[in-house]
């Protein structure tokens, strides 16, 4: 996003896209409609697309992850029945997030087009409750922060498939 930043507020929910020193640029609470679109918008990344970058915003309090552009401009809202407080969610190429699915115990993976969700790892993986994520593409790793005493990080070698 070249110098830019995104940050996201809870109270109230919004998201803001700013300058490097701090400077508001744009500021966005309600869709066109006028209806607001954050509740509580904890968890921001900026990922790269075949059309150039996009932000992806998680929402833990209405469990939807909105698309913008880096202009602000709402691109497209997904929810999946599965999606329970959601929280951290990260890039991974070809247009696919990652999203920690807190209240299910799982980490799942949207499609591109953002119609479709599947569990790329669960409890059986050991992971409880995970909150934030961090991909490293030239390690091909998965960080994993979790909410569990003594054992905050899970993290796996994922393969390109």
């Amino acid at each position: 996003m070249d110098s830019n930043l995104v940050v996201s507020y809870r109270s109230p929910g919004k998201v803001e896209i700013m300058d490097i020193i701090g400077t508001v640029i744009n500021t966005i609470t309600t869709d066109n409609n006028g209806k607001r679109i954050f509740t509580h918008p904890f968890y921001v990344t900026v990922g790269r697309e075949k059309l150039g970058e996009m932000i992806y915003v998680s929402d833990s309090g209405t469990d939807n992850i909105t698309k913008l552009s880096v202009k602000g401009k709402i691109l497209d809202t997904y929810k999946h029945k599965n999606w329970s407080f959601i929280n951290g969610l990260t890039c991974v190429g070809e247009g696919q997030v990652l999203v920690c699915n807190h209240g299910r115990y799982t980490v799942d993976v949207v499609s591109d087009d953002g119609k479709d969700s599947v569990t790329l790892i669960d409890r059986t993986h050991g992971i409880m409750r995970p909150q934030a994520l961090c991909y490293s593409p030239s390690q091909a790793t998965l960080y994993v922060g979790i909410q569990i005493t003594g054992k905050p990080l899970w993290v796996s070698k994922l393969s390109k498939k």
